[in-house]
């Protein structure tokens, strides 16, 4: 009973925030107009067009995005063995926080280049720890690296870039 609790609670509350989410603005929609708006293809109604296209895409976004960082921190946290496990620890923040004061300082009028750079430098702060571990590893005792810690080097910067990237455009 307790399993299907925790399991129904967060889809629930998803529901009820998805639906608060979809009535915020300045067009406020009745519950038959958000059902419209969610399982309608009609495009009669222009009101219920603007919703669908301006409001709906970055609902779906932040429920992507937080179950995908959700997933990045417990792969993170098993990998690791630590469950106070954050991105600092592979080298993910210090060198993205490195990139973006290196963007401010050489770059103070651009604004692109600060999330740009800080994607490029948290790479190469995963990848240099990535890199290290294997030389390590093959020098001193040769393991397999998990292909989680790989895919969250790829994964995290990746969906950072298209957070950033999808909150400018």
């Amino acid at each position: 009973m307790r399993t299907k609790l925790l399991l129904v609670l967060p889809i629930l509350a998803i529901i009820i925030l998805s639906a608060y989410a979809l009535n915020i603005g300045s067009i406020e929609l009745t519950l038959e107009e958000m059902c419209q708006v969610v399982f309608s293809t009609s495009t009669e109604n222009r009101q219920i067009e603007i919703v669908r296209l301006m409001r709906v895409p970055p609902i779906f976004v932040g429920i992507i995005s937080g179950a995908m960082f959700a997933m990045s921190g417990v792969l993170l946290q098993a990998v690791m063995k630590n469950p106070l496990a954050d991105p600092s620890i592979i080298g993910i923040s210090g060198g993205a926080s490195f990139g973006a004061m290196l963007a401010t300082s050489l770059f103070p009028g651009v604004l692109i280049m600060e999330p740009l750079l800080a994607l490029v430098f948290g790479l190469l702060g995963g990848c240099l720890l990535l890199f290290a571990d294997v030389i390590s590893r093959s020098i001193i005792y040769p393991v397999e690296i998990p292909l989680d810690v790989i895919m969250a080097l790829i994964g995290a910067p990746f969906f950072l870039y298209m957070i950033k990237k999808g909150g400018t455009c």
